[in-house]
């Protein structure tokens, strides 16, 4: 990399990158601050086992989600970062194919649930995941973060999250019944999934009444993106295994209400991997173009950089959940709550770890090692299903956070191997 190279591109970095992270970061963590408040207060209102009757619906959302969610984003971003493909044809594309499949899920869901659920309360819980199957299928941060537009995403979320809060405190009360949190994530999503929509067909320049028309067009890029993105969808199922399949486990060996705590402590991690997250997806878009514009050093070298402002800030975050994370459990959540205080650390923890790792997992897909990464993400899969199975019977909630943190260790490790191999090859 040249003298006159590197400044500039530093300050390309300085100006553009880190000015989209603080806005993302602000918003997400005021969106997180809220939610923080607004999922403890529910958790008090519904009680372990109603949570974790909310916590398997959307476990199994999330599950019949992958046939439509699995593998197309970082593709997308992939193709639209590097030139290669329009924004307003991979939104048209993408969205088809999701709502479609989608819809055809819901009503399937709708039929498995009259016929497997008894008539009550719990039935009607069940029956809000097909609209959260269609929610999910709305979600677009692909699109925003393959055209850097991420601080708007991040609005919409801090936005969804001020609704859901006001709902919470104007609604609900001691003994809520079953599926109350539910039914606001349903609809409050429902909204800000076509705010988002909105937003990005203006955004760029797509008219929504020209989704369902131009079907060669449509047909032709699909084939592409999922010519790309299928070992991504085997990624996602894998994923699966150490991220949403242990709330199954769970509440099959240990019963609802250690389901219902599992789902606080992993509320609350994902609080912090929406802020990690929204700083991340600034990545890949941005780590697509060093690599083709500047080469695979110069690209190792801005990663170099990252790292040691990845883990202060990753230090910041631990130091600030140690200090308050025992309140919050001791005295918002209550004493039903107090045996998911460590697993949440070790939840945290694991957390962290994919923050920092993440620069590596995206350098690994901007490299196009995308078989590399599915069999990385398979050895972190079998680690945590066999770890689950070892350790829930004799230690329940912790089992399962130890068992993840073992997967995600794995897997950033072996992320961070793979590209330190790519370059030293490339020399």
């Amino acid at each position: 990399m040249s003298q006159d190279t590197a400044p500039r591109w530093r300050q390309a970095f300085r100006s553009r990158f880190a000015v989209s992270a603080l806005w993302v970061t602000g918003l997400n963590m005021a969106s997180n601050v809220l939610m923080l408040f607004a999922n403890t207060y529910a958790a008090r209102c519904l009680g372990p086992a109603n949570l974790g009757v909310s916590a398997q619906v959307q476990a199994l959302v999330q599950q019949l989600a992958l046939s439509f969610n699995g593998g197309f984003d970082a593709v997308s971003v992939r193709l639209v970062a590097a030139g290669q493909e329009k924004p307003a044809n991979v939104l048209r594309s993408v969205l088809v194919f999701r709502t479609g499949i989608a819809l055809l899920l819901a009503v399937g869901w709708i039929v498995g649930v009259f016929l497997l659920v008894p008539a009550g309360p719990v039935r009607m819980a069940w029956m809000l995941g097909a609209l959260l199957l269609v929610v999910l299928a709305l979600q677009l941060p692909f699109l925003f973060q393959s055209i850097e537009q991420m601080p708007r995403f991040a609005a919409i979320t801090a936005g969804t999250s001020l609704l859901v809060a006001l709902t919470y405190a104007v609604a609900f009360h001691p003994e809520m019944p079953v599926g109350s949190d539910l039914l606001v994530a349903a609809v409050v999503g429902s909204v800000a999934a076509v705010s988002a929509c909105m937003l990005a067909c203006r955004l760029v320049h797509l008219n929504p009444a020209t989704f369902f028309t131009h079907w060669a067009e449509i047909r032709v890029l699909l084939v592409r993106l999922l010519a790309q993105s299928w070992r991504y969808w085997l990624l996602a199922a894998l994923t699966l295994v150490y991220t949403v399949l242990p709330v199954s486990l769970l509440a099959w060996l240990q019963g609802d209400s250690a389901a219902g705590i599992l789902r606080v402590c992993l509320l609350f991690a994902s609080g912090l991997e929406v802020v990690f997250a929204s700083i991340n997806s600034l990545l890949l878009p941005r780590l697509v173009r060093w690599l083709h514009e500047e080469g695979l050093d110069a690209l190792w070298a801005h990663q170099k950089e990252l790292l040691k402002a990845y883990l202060a800030f990753a230090v910041l975050v631990g130091l600030a959940l140690l200090g308050l994370s025992p309140w919050i459990f001791t005295h918002l959540l209550g004493e039903r709550y107090l045996p998911g205080l460590v697993p949440f650390f070790v939840f945290a923890a694991g957390r962290l770890v994919v923050f920092v790792g993440q620069i590596y997992s995206w350098g690994v897909v901007a490299l196009r090692l995308d078989r590399q990464i599915v069999l990385a993400t398979a050895c972190a899969a079998a680690a945590s299903l066999l770890l689950n199975v070892a350790l829930v019977p004799s230690l329940s909630i912790l089992g399962t956070a130890l068992s993840a943190l073992a997967a995600e260790t794995i897997l950033v490790t072996l992320a961070w191997l793979m590209q330190w191999h790519a370059v030293r090859a490339a020399r």
